[in-house]
């Protein structure tokens, strides 16, 4: 019984060290969404693209209402969906956006997901980050060096 402090102490000494990944696939999932209807603009692909944004607008919702609790820079996270929850009036209405509109739309979103990704600390597939020279599938933007960076995409 006199060993158990000394086991506890040892266990959260251990357990401090240790940073646990930071997963929200609503993110990954609007991050997907969000790369394909960027591609769908530069295509020209306006029926796709309208369908895509409109996945992008619910998709919002779920990112949003399920931020995970050991997101990393929570007040710049915190600003960055609040830029992301302001783009939803548009994306509600992209039946009636002209195709400069929506192309700025879908083009504003990538990067604007990329840069929550960033900050928040949530790893991701460079196939969907045209910004990243990383060859690893899957990493953090920390692991080079520019997450947090605002002026990386």
């Amino acid at each position: 019984m006199k060993f158990f402090p000394l086991i506890l102490s040892a266990l959260l000494f251990l357990s401090c060290g240790e940073e646990q990944e930071v997963k929200w696939p609503s993110l990954n999932e609007l991050g997907n969404v969000s790369t394909t209807v960027a591609s769908a603009a530069s295509n020209h692909e306006k029926a796709k693209q309208k369908q895509l944004l409109k996945e992008a607008h619910a998709l919002i919702t779920q990112v949003s209402a399920n931020v995970p609790s050991n997101v990393q820079n929570k007040q710049a996270v915190k600003i960055l969906l609040q830029d992301l929850t302001s783009l939803t009036p548009q994306l509600g209405v992209v039946d009636t956006l002209s195709p400069s509109e929506l192309n700025a739309l879908a083009n504003s979103l990538s990067p604007l997901v990329t840069e929550i990704m960033a900050t928040s600390g949530v790893p991701h597939s460079c196939s969907s980050c045209a910004s990243c020279g990383s060859l690893e599938k899957s990493h953090n933007h920390a692991d080079h060096g520019d997450a947090g960076d605002s002026t990386t995409p």
